[in-house]
């Protein structure tokens, strides 16, 4: 069998060439010089086990099927022989890759790129890192870079170490697939890499450049083939990269053979389940040209010259992959006959016309019959009916609004205009020397998105013509070329190009996103929720077809048309113009009014960040006017800001039976609310920040809302004080607008997740881009979150957490500072120093209802606990604080409370009937300065001193002189906070930590401070042992108490201590019996006795 590339037919005619000595030499003088190194590398490779042989002899086939396919008579240059020749071998060099390029792979899925690249890898022996030389320790590095990249484009996101094997695979076979997978994406690049490196002989100066374009074509789409050339390189031998192109193309995809696949190997090889089929579809398959004119077979069957494709596959799934292969052969073979009959192997040279000719048909001649006859061939796959379905995808049943059908005129439109952008930016980055090692700042990027999205437009138009309403979508985006018609925008839910993922990859190496959504069909079904027709005028960036195209459909009965338009027929030099004939009964009984404002409505309601300028005009008349970037101005959530307000004026204003006095109070209450409303109107004003997403993932804004009070302060609230009641504030809520490339969606976070942006009171914009973020409905209306927000949008909690911190930094000096830390919501314990002119809701002597003012020592809270109007302390006053209510939503108000640490108790008596009861509260006599959240406790009378703490309205009060707590450090408190809230887990896995007595004892107190304790409970009975030591070391086996005096409640619970029987013991609650712990004379009762 021959199998040397000295006996090819090429190698042939090239040492045969006559006429052109001086060419033919350097043409073999390379050849030689080349092609025994390659055959060796291309026979002792195969490290992929997945896919069929990319040998010297599948390179020795595909060489042999290019003699076949070029017609006798074409005048092949000694050039042309010698390119064809080198990339029928070197074409698929990159599929035999680099041994320590399958090393670093392999480890990078077994411990992470990082790791990978530090660390001697044992199992394949691979050099430490230190003895690397420098160079290929950066080629290396730049692979993983790119494999990790590569990963990212997953639809499931692979996670690096590999833990979690693909589906119904095992963990070792899923790295040989993934390994085996990003070799075949990266073949065409490692093939160039080589053929840079490796060849060192050029007959002619753009020899390699040519060779590598060459190679690397064989995976290009249309769009990239135009950028290959015809050119002469001496007085009579031309080049046509063009012709040799799509010679290497068919030769490649026409090599179907048994001899690709030995039966040997493939019982050797651990070929991965997807990938078996396709070696058992080779071993069936023989493929001949017959160009002999009319022949037989043996059973008197006639065939025409042509392609003949005989197959005898064993089951139905291998019949399936034969009918694949002949598909593919044909669609090489029918874009093949398609340029030769538009020229276009000539580019231009007229010389070429006639010398690069194409006899080969435009599909193959399929003879394929089961091999036993032991099955009949049917498609096997589920297939649905094809009307029904592009009904329903055209109608509101699947996206219930038919408005929705703007949402995608308009992602499209969009998608025309990111395309432009990106490459006007990656050219602009280019101009300014940023690249991949020297990448541009987050700053840069978003200004320079923002200049090139300036220069283009989306426009909307409703007009009328011939006595129809239309809609016309105008862009100057990229536009479309005819084969983006055909094969993408009339097929319904056609996913990304390659060069969509081209682009992205080259737009993610300078640190930006190509933002393409690279979704089309089901939008462009959905047209017919509107119309009944539909026309398009598109052209091409660039112009690859040399004329722009003219597209029309009557709806799903009718078969669309396509013609070519003449070139700068089209307003501007590229883009879409969609124009839409909206149907009668989509006007309705409103008419195109109503019609022309629920359009406006929706785009006000669903636009929420855009590419470039965008202008609506109705009748000639402009309605709407948006610029680059956010749409909605911040004043825009200033109702949502007044929501609480405007629910309280509606309760008010709710027709009630009332009595005479009630309306009169109410009358005044409606009155103070109206003008509350407006003020708070006018006072509030915005502050924002913005930023990018990690990895391209998108874009945030947050938007916060201030206020400008009457006392000239800037504040993160506004005071409310009512006529009949306590004071309260309102406050900016938290809220979280979702959007999908720039247009607001539904959207659902993961089961048991809440987000951190309901705490601050901002409003969160935040647009996705990628597909690793949320999961994105069929109808692209509704999102549902991969991640907890908080993990997605992390950078915006940074952004609005940081200008929070700014604005509070700002005005430590303001009497509203303690009001504003407590409003910003972002608990970082840095409380402002408590001064003679704070702020704070006080309930003064003399004073009925709690007003904002400035508390004068000593203070009490107010609570539950604490009735009656005498508060003296010493025979002084003393004023009475109470929590902070912010009007937070719609049903309910959030309170605070006073948010520095009491220093001690206080009590009162309270006379209840016949009974004297103890009433608790919390006592500040010196100037508070440390947080509430702080372990260290407060002073308990000596009757309380066995008790650890008090569960009380508003929180747990903690001893600071109980045992346990003397035993917590600073460092142990902070160990266990940072620890989630969950004790099984933590008893389970901190065990170790917890044999230290301060970490025992931080961890069993942050255990008691929940009100529920039956998980504690739980713990207990279930680990008894593990509780049992952590109990010895934090409470030293003693049973611990706790004061439960909330709702009326004052007793004692005891937790037992190990073996943790009887959970349900109490005590009641001894009074104080020295005066100093009393707001009021004791004396004042004759009644010592506690009540039981």
């Amino acid at each position: 069998m021959l199998t040397d590339w000295r006996q090819t037919v090429l190698w042939q005619r090239i040492t045969s060439f006559s006429g052109a000595d001086e060419d033919r030499k350097k043409v073999e003088l390379c050849l030689e010089a080349w092609m025994p190194g390659i055959q060796l590398v291309l026979d002792q490779g195969g490290v992929l086990d997945d896919f069929t042989m990319h040998d010297s002899q599948h390179s020795f086939r595909v060489a042999q099927r290019m003699v076949e396919i070029v017609p006798p008579a074409t005048n092949l240059s000694v050039y042309e022989l010698g390119l064809l020749l080198l990339s029928a071998y070197l074409h698929d060099s990159g599929m035999v890759p680099r041994r320590d390029v399958i090393k670093t792979l392999r480890l990078i899925l077994r411990v992470g790129r990082d790791k990978a690249l530090t660390t001697p890898d044992t199992t394949d022996s691979t050099e430490p890192a230190e003895t690397i030389p420098a160079e290929r320790a950066a080629w290396l590095a730049s692979v993983a870079t790119n494999f990790v990249a590569w990963l990212k484009t997953f639809d499931t996101p692979i996670v690096l170490p590999l833990e979690t094997a693909i589906p119904g695979m095992s963990i070792e076979d899923s790295n040989d697939y993934l390994i085996a997978h990003y070799c075949r994406h990266r073949h065409t690049d490692w093939s160039a890499e080589f053929i840079q490196t490796q060849v060192k002989v050029d007959p002619y100066s753009r020899w390699r450049t040519d060779l590598i374009e060459l190679c690397k074509s064989h995976h290009w789409g249309k769009d990239k083939l135009n950028s290959l050339g015809c050119y002469r390189v001496s007085t009579d031998q031309m080049v046509n990269i063009r012709y040799l192109a799509v010679i290497l193309r068919v030769a490649d995809v026409m090599d179907v053979t048994p001899e690709r696949v030995p039966a040997i190997l493939y019982e050797h090889r651990a070929v991965s389940a997807p990938s078996r089929v396709y070696w058992q579809k080779d071993s069936t398959v023989w493929l001949t040209i017959d160009t002999r004119g009319q022949a037989s077979d043996q059973a008197g069957e006639s065939f025409s010259p042509g392609i003949r494709l005989e197959a005898w596959p064993h089951d139905g799934r291998c019949h399936f992959a034969v009918l694949e292969t002949a598909a593919q052969i044909d669609d090489e073979l029918s874009q093949a006959r398609v340029l030769a009959e538009e020229d276009w192997f000539a580019d231009g040279a007229r010389s070429e016309s006639s010398r690069c000719r194409w006899d080969l048909p435009h599909q193959v001649h399929r003879r394929i019959k089961p091999r036993d006859e032991d099955y009949i061939y049917i498609d096997g796959r589920f297939r649905p009916d094809s009307h029904k379905v592009l009904k329903l995808l055209s109608g509101s049943n699947l996206y219930q609004d038919r408005l929705a059908a703007l949402r995608e005129l308009l992602q499209n439109a969009f998608d025309a205009v990111r395309w432009c952008v990106a490459e006007d930016m990656l050219k602009d980055l280019a101009r300014t020397g940023h690249n991949g090692e020297n990448p541009a700042d987050e700053e840069t990027l978003v200004e320079l998105r923002a200049a090139m999205g300036d220069r283009y437009h989306v426009d909307m138009d409703i007009r009328e013509e011939q006595g129809r309403w239309w809609l016309v979508c105008r862009d100057n985006g990229i536009g479309m070329n005819r084969a983006i018609i055909e094969r993408r925008f009339l097929v319904s839910g056609g996913g990304s190009r390659q060069c969509d993922f081209d682009l992205e990859e080259r737009c993610r190496a300078h640190g930006f996103s190509a933002e393409i959504t690279g979704q089309f069909g089901i939008g462009v079904l959905s047209y017919f929720m509107l119309g009944d027709r539909f026309e398009i005028r598109t052209a091409r960036r660039g112009n690859p077809d040399g004329c722009g195209w003219y597209f029309a459909s009557d709806g799903l009965e009718n078969f669309g048309e396509l013609k070519s338009l003449p070139p700068h027929s089209m307003p501007e030099e590229h883009g879409t113009e969609l124009k839409l004939r909206l149907s009668p009964e989509i006007l309705g009984e409103g008419g195109i009014e109503a019609w022309k404002d629920g359009l406006l409505d929706y785009l006000k309601k669903k636009l929420i960040h855009v590419p470039c300028p965008i202008r609506a005009r109705f009748a000639d008349t402009e309605v709407l006017t948006l610029g680059y970037g956010w749409v909605r101005p911040t004043e825009h959530y200033k109702v949502f800001v007044l929501g609480p307000v405007d629910k309280m004026i509606a309760d008010a204003n709710r027709q009630d039976l009332r009595t005479a006095e009630q309306e009169a109070r109410l009358a005044t209450r409606r009155d103070w609310l109206q003008t509350a409303r407006e003020t708070i109107l006018d006072a509030m004003e915005f502050q924002t920040c913005e930023g990018l997403l990690p990895d391209g993932g998108g874009r945030w804004r947050a938007i916060l809302p201030v206020f400008r009070l009457a006392d000239g302060n800037v504040s993160l609230i506004h005071p409310l004080t009512p006529p009949d009641g306590d004071c309260s504030a309102i406050r900016g809520r938290g809220q979280s607008i979702t959007a999908w490339k720039g247009m607001a969606a539904r959207t659902a976070a993961p089961v048991g997740s809440r987000s951190t942006s309901w705490d601050l009171p901002c409003v969160f914009e935040t647009d996705f881009h990628s597909t690793k973020a949320v999961d994105l409905s069929v109808n692209r209306n509704d999102l549902t979150l991969t991640a907890p927000w908080d993990e997605l949008a992390a950078p915006a909690l940074t952004g609005a957490t940081s200008m929070l911190q700014e604005f509070l930094a700002a005005r430590t000096a303001s009497p509203w500072s303690l009001i504003d830390h407590i409003a910003a919501g972002i608990n970082d314990n840095k409380l402002p120093l408590f001064e003679s002119s704070t702020l704070w809701p006080c309930q003064l002597i003399g004073q009925n209802h709690a007003s904002f003012s400035h508390p004068v020592l000593p203070l009490v809270q107010t609570t539950i606990l604490l009735f009656g109007p005498k508060n003296e302390l010493n025979n002084g006053p003393i004023t009475t604080i109470s929590a902070l209510n912010f009007l937070s939503s719609e049903s309910n108000t959030s309170s605070w409370v006073f948010p520095y640490q009491p220093e001690r108790l206080a009590f009162r008596r309270k006379h209840n009937g016949g009974f004297v009861e103890p009433t608790a509260t919390t006592l500040w006599e010196a100037q508070p300065h440390k947080p509430r959240s702080s372990y260290s406790g407060i002073a308990f009378p000596p009757e309380w001193a066995n008790i650890l703490l008090i569960h009380s309205l508003y929180g747990a009060l903690i001893n600071a002189n109980h045992n346990l707590v003397t035993k917590i450090t600073p460092e142990s408190w902070a160990w266990i906070s940072a620890k989630k809230d969950n004790a099984r887990l933590d008893l389970l896995t901190l065990h170790p930590h917890l044999l230290e007595p301060c970490n025992a004892a931080a961890w069993l107190l942050q255990r008691l401070t929940a009100q529920d304790l039956n998980p504690l409970q739980a713990v207990t009975e279930n680990y008894k042992d593990i509780a049992t030591a952590v109990w010895e070391k934090a409470a030293d086996g003693m049973p611990i108490r706790l004061a439960d005096c909330r709702y009326y409640i004052s007793q004692i619970r005891i937790i037992p201590p190990p073996p943790f029987i009887d959970w349900n013991q109490t005590e009641p609650l001894p009074w104080p019996a020295d005066a100093e712990w009393y707001l009021d004379d004791v004396a004042e009762s004759s009644d010592t006795t506690p009540s039981d």
